[in-house]
């Protein structure tokens, strides 16, 4: 697990949200304050494709070897690993626990973080979220202040793997939430659910008159299986941008378009990620893992 980065401005705990843990780091800004998301509507798939191949020495000649058999030099860091030094923050949530310096932990209505030791898209442990039937269940980790944000540029990408089952919820649901102050009020640049389909969200309570927020939909979640979930959030330009197993979903990219009201991004402050429901739907486990930020687009593998 690591991270680095500037220290960000202090935030409160979420209205009613319970911190599990040691107190004295940061909380969230508060979801309460949204207008109650509309019923789950449905959206045009988008596509997918294969990760990306493993980079390796081409040149045919194998490295000289020491007595031991060994080359004698460190293997290159894995893509899913956190053995490097490039990214802003990594976790693939080996310890089987919740790296509590670098996450505060969300539960609330009945819904349960922990770390899975048995069940991982990379090495030995994922993040479960485990999800009654009830409105408002909401099981996530939320970025401490001063562990990532603010990013150079106001500017980030992410990749993470995604395991939803034993169905996708159908309901309005939230996936991930990069959240920061704008005039005011949160201003959000989240991924959503609805009616089993992703789609880019943005929320900004005084601007946005639509229910629930702006909304572009769309790729269908794969009940069972691990999807490669990337996103390019770009506040310098008020872009979000995603890719699911490597190819990128059109339709839920976001850039300034006349006509069109804008989706103006806050300076990012914190990020969480997990699972929150808006209206009941039937209990599921969600996992997340091989989870890294960087300045840059990471990839798959």
């Amino acid at each position: 697990m690591t991270a680095c980065g500037p220290a960000g401005e202090p935030d409160g705990l979420p209205q009613g949200e319970t911190e599990v843990g040691d107190s004295s780091g940061g909380g969230g800004s508060s979801g309460s304050d949204e207008p109650e998301p509309e019923p789950g509507t449905t959206g045009d798939a988008g596509s997918s494709g294969g990760p990306g191949d493993d980079e390796g020495d081409s040149s045919g000649e194998p490295p000289p070897s020491d007595d031991d058999g060994s080359t004698g030099e460190p293997p290159p860091p894995s893509g899913l690993g956190c053995d490097r030094d490039d990214l802003l923050l990594c976790d693939d949530f080996e310890d089987g626990v919740v790296d509590e310096a670098l996450w505060s932990i969300m539960e609330s209505n009945g819904a349960q973080i922990s770390i899975d030791q048995e069940f991982a898209r990379h090495g030995g442990g994922s993040l479960r979220v485990s999800l009654p039937s009830a409105d408002g269940a909401r099981g996530g980790l939320l970025t401490r202040d001063g562990v990532v944000f603010p990013v150079e540029g106001n500017h980030f990408f992410g990749r993470a793997y995604f395991h939803v089952g034993p169905t996708v919820p159908q309901t309005h649901s939230s996936a991930l939430d990069a959240h920061g102050d704008l005039d005011g009020a949160p201003a959000r640049y989240r991924l959503d659910c609805n009616g089993g389909s992703f789609n880019s969200r943005y929320v900004h309570n005084p601007t946005v008159e639509q229910h629930g927020g702006l909304r572009r939909h769309g790729y269908d979640a794969p009940a069972q299986q691990w999807l490669c979930i990337e996103w390019e959030f770009d506040g310098a330009h008020d872009t979000m941008r995603y890719w699911m197993d490597g190819e990128e979903v059109e339709s839920m990219s976001v850039v300034p378009t006349p006509g069109e009201q804008s989706w103006v991004a806050p300076i990012f402050e914190q990020l969480e990620i997990g699972w929150r429901t808006y209206q009941a739907a039937e209990p599921a486990d969600v996992h997340w893992d091989a989870l890294a930020l960087a300045t840059f687009r990471i990839g798959c593998e």
